[in-house]
């Protein structure tokens, strides 16, 4: 990016991937590497890689990228779109290697935020999909903060469905201690209805709690 742009980054460990509720790294414990980079111009990009021990060795789980542009309507109200290329490899809870991407946007007002992503065809499967999520975090003090998401998924067009579903739900709500750079975090994570295909074993099921550490730079 050129000139004033702000380039950031974090490293984390934590003891499951999971995305919209599902289990990516079969429960596995993952380190995760993150880059941001922001321009003044409201043009956002990130990307990200995972690596875990689901496998006989260390290896890469996931790889994402996102770029995106960000307006502000006034002090507490934004607007936002992009898009964002997930890959998994192989070592996925799915057991094979999948690529797909999603374009979204939404609106941010204060601490909460609306965003709707559309794919083509989730999850590398041949389904067309919308997923409507919702997000809050609230400052607690003495550098703790509370979040918390829900999401709907909801299938529309391609053969197939979620388990036997149209529509699938997902809710997350966590805290997070801040120590300048290094944050330690808790958050519990359900999705449904049912098992279907989407929870098998060791996955641990739909409800989990993620433990984690990051550090920032």
């Amino acid at each position: 990016m050129p000139a004033h742009a702000q380039v950031s980054g974090a490293l984390a460990v934590q003891n499951d991937d999971r995305f919209r509720g599902r289990s990516i790294s079969a429960g596995e414990p993952v380190a995760i590497g993150s880059l941001f980079v922001d321009h003044e111009s409201g043009v956002a990009a990130s990307g990200s890689v995972v690596l875990t021990s689901n496998g006989p060795d260390i290896g890469l789980l996931r790889a994402s990228g996102h770029i995106g542009y960000a307006r502000p309507l006034d002090r507490n109200l934004s607007v936002d779109g992009g898009l964002v290329v997930h890959a998994y490899t192989d070592r996925y809870s799915g057991g094979s290697s999948q690529t797909f991407a999603e374009v979204f946007g939404g609106v941010t007002w204060g601490q909460f935020a609306l965003h709707a992503s559309y794919s083509p065809s989730y999850l590398d499967q041949g389904l067309e999909t919308l997923y409507l999520q919702f997000d809050a975090v609230q400052e607690l003090g003495a550098g703790f903060r509370a979040n918390a998401r829900a999401g709907v998924l909801t299938r529309l067009a391609g053969a197939g469905s979620f388990g036997g579903e149209n529509t699938r739900y997902d809710a997350q709500i966590g805290i997070t201690k801040d120590f300048d750079l290094l944050s330690i975090y808790v958050n519990a994570s359900t999705a449904g209805p049912g098992e279907g295909s989407y929870f098998r074993d060791p996955w641990g099921g739909r409800d989990a709690v993620i433990v984690g550490i990051s550090r920032s730079f």
